[in-house]
């Protein structure tokens, strides 16, 4: 066996989109650039995990580092409206004198009721505190991020989050910069 070919063939480099399309058919029409987000999410995760949530994250442990970022005194309810009016606007159906969720809001699938909870009336204005809107925005990107590495997320359809992994990316990102002892 020749060692030097086996280890440049490992080595070479690997286009997944490539592999994918040729893996199965439901991929053919996927391409690498309706998706940047949905890439970047994971890089993004992964240091929002380890500077909050020592490398684990679970909804408990959202909610003592907002905490702790509220104690610092750097939340404010404007730097989190904008995010919260688009997953209002993505989760909510309202009529003229109320508000519910929709099939996309289920589509989160929630593992507890008191996180539903929790997200759902922040949505629809009945709770407003800063801590606990920041805990419900991150707890919906939790969501995305359990059902993109869990297999809710339908592998060639997710250039169609592209939107949500974007947005989803900016909200960690601000979260990252208001950690206590950044600038």
């Amino acid at each position: 066996m020749n060692t030097e070919n086996s280890t440049l063939s490992v080595t070479e480099e690997f286009r997944v989109f490539d592999w994918l399309k040729n893996y199965e058919a439901r991929f053919q029409n996927m391409r690498e650039e309706d998706m940047p987000s949905v890439l970047d999410f994971c890089l993004v995760w992964n240091l929002f995990e380890s500077t909050f949530c020592n490398r684990n994250v679970s909804v408990p442990k959202i909610r003592k580092a907002v905490e702790k970022l509220h104690s610092s005194g750097k939340l404010t309810k404007e730097d989190f409206g904008p995010y919260l009016h688009y997953f209002e606007e993505r989760y909510l159906e309202r009529s003229s004198c109320d508000c519910w969720t929709n099939t996309t809001f289920n589509n989160l699938k929630f593992r507890k009721s008191a996180d539903r909870k929790l997200v759902e009336s922040v949505l629809k204005g009945e709770i407003d505190d800063r801590s606990s809107v920041l805990s419900a925005l991150l707890i919906i990107v939790y969501r995305f991020r359990n059902n993109l590495f869990h297999g809710e997320k339908e592998i060639s359809t997710l250039y169609g989050q592209n939107e949500n992994f974007t947005v989803a990316n900016r909200l960690l990102a601000k979260v990252l910069d208001l950690r206590p002892g950044t600038a």
